[in-house]
């Protein structure tokens, strides 16, 4: 299995070098009038559009088919969805959902200002997870010893 998830993988590395080659020999070939110059140079960001969004799908597919491949990971996987799904409900509910001053000098909506509400909460919860979940590692280290 691992073999042919390598070769896959450098399959991949070897068409999306292919591509940026490509890209980058059209960009400097039809570089003779402004026009085409930026012509060429929409289509290299097309590209490179292209081919972040195929690295991100691959990334993803090999994921899940690693998780999709062993049970007790795809139950761990399962539990830390579960709690992440109800990290972002709790920080939706939490958001504030009357608009600041500032926000409404600058327009924002309000469901933007609620979603960015919720953003900022999930990362303080996050961050204070971490934090707790070092004290609760440094702890159960000095009390196994």
């Amino acid at each position: 299995m691992n073999k042919i998830i390598n070769k896959i993988i450098s399959i991949g590395i070897a068409i999306l070098a292919a591509i940026a080659g490509l890209a980058s020999l059209y960009f400097v070939i039809i570089k003779d009038a402004n026009t085409e110059a930026m012509g060429s140079l929409n289509l290299t960001f097309v590209i490179t559009y292209i081919m972040i969004i195929l690295a991100i799908a691959a990334i993803i597919l090999f994921a899940i088919f690693q998780i999709v491949s062993d049970k007790k990971q795809l139950i761990r996987t399962l539990i830390m969805l579960v709690i992440a799904a109800a990290i972002v409900l709790v920080a939706y509910f939490l958001a504030p959902s009357e608009l600041s001053d500032i926000a409404l000098r600058l327009e924002v909506g309000p469901t933007v200002y609620k979603w960015v509400g919720t953003a900022l909460n999930v990362t303080y919860f996050t961050f204070f997870g971490v934090i707790l979940a070092f004290l609760g590692t440094v702890i159960y280290v000095k009390i196994k010893n």
